[in-house]
C-alpha cells in the first residue's frame, strides 16, 4: 500500500509491503527489493520464520508525473511464482477542482490554499461558479467538488456529479446552515 492518495513527484511516499513466510522451512537473509520503472529504489534484507510474515515500510517518490510500473521482488525460494508483485502508480499531472458557491465570501480562505498549492505543484485548476452555471457547463473531469451552500445542494448537482468518481466536500455558507431536503436527496429517513 502507499501512504498517500495524491502523489506528487519527487516528494517521498512510503510504500509498504507484507511478506509472508507460508512453509515450514526458515528464511534467512532473504533480500526484498522494490523497484519502479525497472530501478531498483530500496532493498532490505530479512529472516523469516516459517508461517510468519513481516511489514517492510519502503521510502522513496517518483521522478515525474504519468503511470509508472513497480514490483517488489523477493529473493528466490522454493516456489518461484510468488517472488513478485506488479502494482501500478499513476501520478495524475493536473487535478480538476471545482467550488460551488453563493458568495466569494464563502470560498476565500480556500481560495488562498489553492493558491499557494499552484505555485508550489503547477498541477491544479480550480474553477468557481455558482450553482446554474456548473450544471449547465460541459464538464469532463472533477477530482474534488467543493460546495459552499446546502441550497446549492439538489437533484441536478447530484445528477450531474453521479458519473463522476470525485471527492465531494460540503459547508453551510454564512447564510444558510440548513437543508430541509437533505434526507430526501440522499434517500436516508
Amino acid at each position: 500500500s502507499i501512504d498517500k492518495n495524491i502523489i506528487i513527484p519527487n516528494e517521498v511516499v512510503s510504500i509498504t509491503a507484507t511478506i509472508n513466510n507460508t512453509t515450514s522451512n526458515i528464511y534467512k537473509n532473504r533480500k526484498v527489493d522494490l523497484y519502479i520503472d525497472e530501478v531498483n529504489v530500496g532493498t532490505y534484507n530479512i529472516d523469516l520464520d516459517p508461517y510468519k510474515s513481516t511489514m517492510l515500510t519502503f521510502k522513496t517518490s517518483f521522478v515525474d508525473f504519468g503511470n509508472h510500473n513497480c514490483y517488489i521482488k523477493i529473493s528466490n525460494d522454493d516456489l518461484l511464482e510468488d517472488n513478485f508483485y506488479y502494482f501500478n502508480t499513476t501520478i495524475k499531472e493536473n487535478y480538476d477542482v471545482y467550488i460551488i458557491y453563493n458568495n466569494t465570501k464563502d470560498y476565500y480562505y480556500l481560495s488562498t490554499v489553492f493558491d499557494v498549492i499552484k505555485k508550489k505543484y503547477n498541477n491544479l485548476t480550480t474553477s468557481f461558479m455558482d450553482k446554474d452555471s456548473f450544471v449547465i457547463n460541459n464538464i469532463q473531469n472533477i477530482d474534488v467538488l467543493f460546495i459552499f451552500g446546502f441550497n446549492n445542494l439538489d437533484y441536478r448537482i447530484i445528477n450531474k456529479i453521479k458519473d463522476f468518481t470525485c471527492n465531494t466536500i460540503i459547508f453551510n455558507d454564512h447564510t444558510n446552515t440548513s437543508n430541509n431536503n437533505i434526507d430526501e436527496i440522499f434517500n436516508d429517513p
